[in-house]
C-alpha cells in the first residue's frame, strides 16, 4: 500500500511542477510581448497554455488507493451524494424523486 501512495504523491508532485513551468512559460512569453510591443499568440504562448490545461485536467482526476477494508474515507459516490443534500436538503435526487414505478 505506501508503495502505491508513493508512486501516486511522485505522480503528483511531477504534474503540480509541470503545472508550474507551464505558467512559468505562459507569463514570460506574454511578458516579453508585452516588452517588445508585439502582442500576439506564439509559440511559447500555446506551450505553455498547453502544458497548464493538460496537466491541470490531469491533477483533476481524484487519485485514490484501491479500498481496503475498514477504510472511512468518503467516495466519489458518497461526495456526490452528500453534495447533492446540501444543495436541495433532500438525500434522493431530484432525477431519481418521480420515478415511473411510484406511480
Amino acid at each position: 500500500m505506501w508503495l502505491w501512495e508513493a508512486r501516486v504523491e511522485f505522480l503528483r508532485l511531477l504534474l503540480r511542477y509541470l503545472h508550474r513551468v507551464g505558467f512559468a512559460l505562459l507569463v514570460g512569453a506574454w511578458l516579453a510581448q508585452y516588452v517588445t510591443g508585439t502582442l500576439r499568440v506564439n509559440v511559447l504562448v500555446r506551450t505553455g497554455l498547453g502544458t497548464m490545461i493538460g496537466t491541470g485536467l490531469l491533477l483533476a482526476i481524484p487519485f485514490r488507493p484501491p479500498a481496503v477494508p475498514g477504510d472511512r474515507r468518503p467516495r466519489p459516490r458518497q461526495c456526490r451524494d452528500r453534495g447533492l443534500l446540501a444543495l436541495n436538503g433532500d438525500p434522493t435526487p431530484r432525477w431519481r424523486a418521480a420515478s415511473v414505478h411510484d406511480q
